[in-house]
């Protein structure tokens, strides 16, 4: 193998340290039979292929992350472990398709457009976690406050003080009713967001060559 694809692998290996050591073995076979069959000797053939190595340590990170969300979601036994697990697996996948789209050799509008659909996706996300924190820490401050007032008031208006403390334990029962409510909406749009970023990074790299776990053949979607 020529010394420009021989140096391009390597650093391109420095940069997957968050796979596992036989996720980097599969790389590195898949990419070195791939740059063989091409019959490719410099380094500016392989980029003109594959990208620089960061491109394309990025992409393999996207691909991984994508494919490691799709687990989890299969394996998803409804448990709150369970849910926090596939939450976090798709927040990373989305940061690192983030990071593979915005080094990606696409033309500037269409990288530009997508990044600028993953922007809204996200904000929504976000603004649905602030509104649910405002409301949770607005209720239960509510119901704090209801609370200590009907234990002031109990000595001379106890009719007044049952009704700041039914107010208070209603406020409470609200919360535990909402904050899983909000849990599982937050869980749903992080999911729906995953899906569409995933579907718009396979649309975007379907022409370049990427590593199947199970039989490590280069696949064109």
């Amino acid at each position: 193998m020529a010394n420009d694809v021989t140096e391009y692998l390597a650093e391109l290996k420095g940069l997957l340290g968050s796979l596992t050591t036989q996720e980097q073995d599969d790389v590195m076979e898949f990419y070195s039979e791939y740059l063989q069959d091409a019959g490719v000797v410099t380094r500016s053939e392989v980029e003109s292929r594959l990208g620089t190595h960061k491109q394309l340590a990025r992409k393999v990170l996207a691909d991984y992350s994508i494919k490691d969300s799709q687990k989890q979601a299969r394996e998803n036994k409804s448990t709150i472990k369970d849910q926090k697990a596939t939450n976090k697996s798709n927040v990373t996948m989305i940061w690192m398709v983030i990071l593979a789209i915005a080094s990606s050799p696409v033309t500037i509008p269409l990288a530009l457009g997508v990044l600028l659909v993953l922007a809204g996706a996200i904000l929504a996300v976000l603004g649905v976690l602030f509104a649910a924190i405002v409301g949770v820490l607005g209720v239960g401050a509510i119901a704090l406050f209801a609370i200590y007032v009907g234990i002031m008031m109990i000595p001379g208006h106890l009719a007044v003080a049952l009704f700041y403390l039914g107010a208070g334990v209603a406020a409470i029962g609200a919360l535990l009713i909402g904050v899983p409510l909000a849990l599982s909406i937050l869980s749903w749009l992080i999911k729906m967001t995953a899906l569409a970023i995933s579907w718009l990074y396979r649309k975007i790299t379907k022409i370049q060559p990427t590593v199947k776990k199970e039989d490590h053949h280069e696949k064109v979607d």
